[in-house]
């Protein structure tokens, strides 16, 4: 049986995370409106733009038994409040496992003061997980569309209110999480160009120079791959895929899975600007995985490297160089979908 979340308004606490930086575009004006209904509903509600706050809130675990975090942006204030809940699971998990270690590992605690101690500070490891509910509001929101969520007031609270529950995959690359994909090649080259020239807010049309420029100039240096340990042959374009979704909709991998525990890796193997310009234009088509030339396969973990200067992007955003090493964890965030996602 479904549980309306927003009639156990005493138990539920809510975030919504944005960015001081956030302008006035679509759908900006929804999260007054939503903190207001909120309010009515008698939920607790926080408008949250600074990290080191949603931190400090995510760590203390006193108050409402279940916290979401409504993620009010783009897909990269998405994955930020997806590490930041992360983060604060495991230093959960780290202190649950502290406070219950067994008395003889404590000399200076007996096992009446520690006994005390817990009823004190009750730390449970079965506590419910901080769910996550996307707020779109950025250029793309690619896992909005996924699961069709909507930045509309009452659209995210029927989701909050009904949605159902889905442990979703997370790619990992250093201390970076990611929902959708990571990539190295021609596509973080035009991201770099963008993050060189951008200027105040994004849209679709502030990509162009920057494609432009990396059509012309970028040489699709070979890149060595592996995944899960098998070595493949040099490619000139690598992409992991945790979902199905891309930029400008261009489905270039559609048969990634976002909670089947594996990344949908695609590379791209002939090198060469002439080469490099044809699978931009099978992309663009749908043609891509036709060609004999494009290898794709499945891993939990994934390395990338060269011996020449090659960006990486993740989820949109530059991310650095290689090498890189991704991997996958298995179910690591709880998402919250509208009720009439499939």
């Amino acid at each position: 049986m479904q549980v309306d979340r927003l009639k156990e308004s005493s138990h539920l606490q809510v975030f919504v995370l944005t960015s001081p930086k956030a302008g006035s575009g679509r759908g900006r004006d929804e999260i007054p409106k939503l903190q207001t209904r909120l309010k009515d509903l008698h939920i607790q509600c926080e408008v949250v733009d600074s990290i080191d706050t949603m931190r400090s809130r995510l760590s203390d675990r006193t108050g409402a038994s279940q916290r979401v975090v409504i993620a009010a942006g783009g897909d990269g204030t998405l994955s930020l409040a997806a590490s930041l809940i992360l983060e604060s699971d495991a230093k959960n998990n780290h202190l649950h496992e502290s406070m219950v270690a067994a008395p003889e590992n404590d000399a200076h605690l007996g096992t009446t003061d520690r006994h005390t101690d817990l009823e004190t500070h009750p730390i449970k490891a079965t506590d419910q997980k901080t769910l996550l509910l996307p707020m779109p509001l950025g250029t793309e929101n690619l896992v909005a569309q996924e699961y069709r969520h909507s930045y509309r007031v009452e659209e995210v609270l029927a989701t909050l209110g009904r949605g159902r529950v889905q442990e979703t995959d997370i790619g990992e690359c250093g201390d970076r999480v990611f929902l959708i994909m990571a990539s190295a090649g021609f596509d973080a080259e035009v991201i770099r160009w963008l993050h060189l020239t951008r200027r105040g807010h994004i849209s679709r049309m502030t990509y162009l120079l920057p494609i432009l420029r990396s059509l012309f100039s970028y040489r699709f240096p070979p890149l060595q791959v592996e995944v899960d340990g098998q070595v493949m042959n040099p490619c000139a374009w690598a992409m992991a895929f945790n979902l199905p979704r891309y930029g400008g909709g261009m489905g270039i991998e559609p048969d990634a899975d976002g909670t089947d525990g594996l990344f949908d890796v695609i590379l791209f193997q002939k090198a060469g600007i002439w080469n490099g310009l044809k699978y931009v234009w099978k992309i663009a088509r749908n043609r891509h995985l036709d060609d004999p030339s494009v290898v794709r396969l499945r891993g939990e973990r994934v390395s990338i490297q060269s011996d020449q200067r090659v960006p990486l992007q993740i989820d949109g955003d530059l991310q650095g160089q290689l090498p890189i090493s991704l991997q996958l964890i298995p179910k690591a965030i709880s998402l919250l979908l509208p009720p009439d996602t499939p």
